[in-house]
């Protein structure tokens, strides 16, 4: 060998050369690939458990975890008012920080409404006799 002169690290030519330079690039491809799906996922919490609790509470938790409470409506409910009886997202769910979660808080049912039987009235008389079907 000559001074002065280094043998090259990968030979030129050959198809075993190709076939080095082809894996490699597909393992930096990869590997870049999951370290940005890792970084990306570094910027995501989990949307917590809302189910049951009050909105208060339900705010107070969302802010613990840097989200916060999308749209809110009512919803006639067995459980006590102003109670999450559903969220969206799901609990466990992972979103960026300062996502909104959206909250459905039970409202009081309404009572059955009771109404009368008007054809069988004796005020309905007049109204029996004009149908004629009644």
């Amino acid at each position: 060998m000559k001074s002065g002169k280094f043998p090259p690290l990968f030979p030129l030519g050959g198809a075993k050369n190709r076939l080095s330079w082809i894996f490699f690039a597909i393992t930096v491809v990869v590997v870049g690939l999951g370290g940005l799906l890792y970084i990306n996922q570094l910027n995501k919490v989990a949307v917590p458990d809302l189910i049951g609790i009050s909105l208060d509470e339900a705010v107070a938790r969302l802010g613990q975890e840097h989200l916060k409470p999308g749209t809110v409506r009512p919803m006639p409910s067995e459980q006590p008012p102003g109670s999450v009886v559903e969220q969206d997202p799901a609990p466990g769910t992972r979103l960026p920080s300062g996502s909104p979660v959206n909250l459905v808080l039970a409202e009081k049912k309404l009572d059955k409404l009771v109404v009368p039987d008007l054809i069988a009235s004796p005020s309905t008389k007049p109204l029996r006799a004009w149908s004629g079907n009644i």
